[in-house]
């Protein structure tokens, strides 16, 4: 009988003891979350910020280098990788990726009836989108899901396929908006093999042999169709689509751009967050 009150005096010990433990544990886990909810925000913030820092990059490339750009024919969307970098910031890695997509080099969301050999090019799911798209203000902000594409994505997303700006709408209500422009240098070759189906054109094979080396298509400007179905083959774009990621320790801040030519000079049209 003298071994109870002894064992019961060691169980209460150890309730203690790993009572305590648990409390000091919780205490630490709670002391580990509001460190890292202090760092995420940090990561956040700077994430904005290094994003926002990015306008200074697109609009040197998009004066310097865009209208270079030959894409290989046998693409499937008109994506260019602007940047890739690794950085560190106030002691935490992290990286910034500017991507471009070209207006010119997609189906227009707008095109009408005329040009249905150009939608014809469209997967079930863009078109359905661009059904979606259509009386809506221009933008991808219009659809409900996977809209937005990604730098690594291999199956196009249907920002990547479906202009929301070409042609660039009329700034104001006096401009008239101009005519649909295919890039014959970047736009995946299906497209471009459509736009001179539509106006009964041949040579899509010299096209696809000068992009192969590298080389643009030396193609002047070249208006198409009537009224209804104007199509302007160029090669360069009014229009580009870009993104930016800004990644700093866990926290990402991404935007989607769309800058047009206007003159000399390049403008931002419109920017949107991009959900994840």
């Amino acid at each position: 009988m003298t071994r109870r009150p002894r064992a019961i005096a060691l169980l209460l010990v150890l309730v203690l003891l790993v009572t305590g433990a648990t409390a000091a544990t919780i205490a630490a886990r709670i002391g580990v979350t509001h460190a890292l909810a202090r760092d995420t925000r940090l990561h956040a913030r700077l994430a904005d910020d290094l994003r926002a820092a990015c306008d200074g990059p697109i609009l040197a490339w998009l004066q310097t280098e865009a209208d270079g750009t030959v894409l290989p024919p046998d693409v499937r969307q008109p994506r260019v990788a602007v940047l890739d970098d690794a950085l560190v910031l106030a002691g935490v890695p992290a990286r910034v990726r500017i991507t471009a997509w070209d207006q010119a080099g997609m189906v227009p969301a707008s095109a009408s009836a005329a040009l249905g050999l150009l939608v014809a090019t469209l997967p079930p799911d863009a078109r359905r989108a661009r059904d979606a798209l259509r009386g809506a203000a221009p933008g991808l902000d219009a659809l409900t899901a996977a809209r937005f594409p990604h730098p690594d994505d291999d199956r196009p997303a249907v920002g990547a396929l479906l202009a929301t700006h070409n042609p660039v709408p009329a700034t104001n209500p006096r401009q008239r908006t101009g005519a649909v422009t295919i890039n014959v240098n970047t736009a995946p070759l299906d497209l471009v093999a459509a736009v001179f189906a539509n106006a009964g054109l041949s040579g899509v094979e010299r096209i696809r042999d000068a992009r192969a080396a590298g080389d643009p298509a030396g193609l002047q400007s070249l208006s198409l169709g009537d009224q209804d179905a104007t199509v302007l083959l160029a090669g360069r774009s009014p229009a580009w689509a870009v993104r930016v990621d800004a990644t700093v320790g866990r926290a990402t801040s991404s935007s989607w751009l769309i800058l047009a030519r206007t003159g000399s000079e390049w403008e931002v049209l419109q920017r949107l967050v991009v959900d994840r």
